[in-house]
């Protein structure tokens, strides 16, 4: 099949916050050929983007981190 270029994640980390989730994520990132996944969510801090940079995926806060964390947006890809 064609590869996929981007991924949306919409208000379900709440559910799936945990060491397994992250490894998929981290796989479909970084071994199966997705380029990117763009997260939205309710919640300011997202357990699930340290998980991942840990996995070495990139994590990008696109919410202004100037008042403190905001994890409500975020993209994740390839390091």
């Amino acid at each position: 099949g064609e590869p996929i270029d981007l991924c949306l994640i919409s208000n379900v980390l709440i559910y799936c916050s945990d060491e397994p989730t992250a490894d998929l994520l981290a796989s479909v990132l970084l071994s199966e050929g997705v380029t990117a996944i763009l997260v939205s969510e309710r919640g300011t801090e997202q357990a699930l983007a340290a998980m991942l940079e840990r996995r070495g995926v990139r994590v990008v806060r696109l919410m202004a981190q100037d008042v403190g964390r905001d994890d409500r947006q975020m993209v994740f890809s390839r390091a």
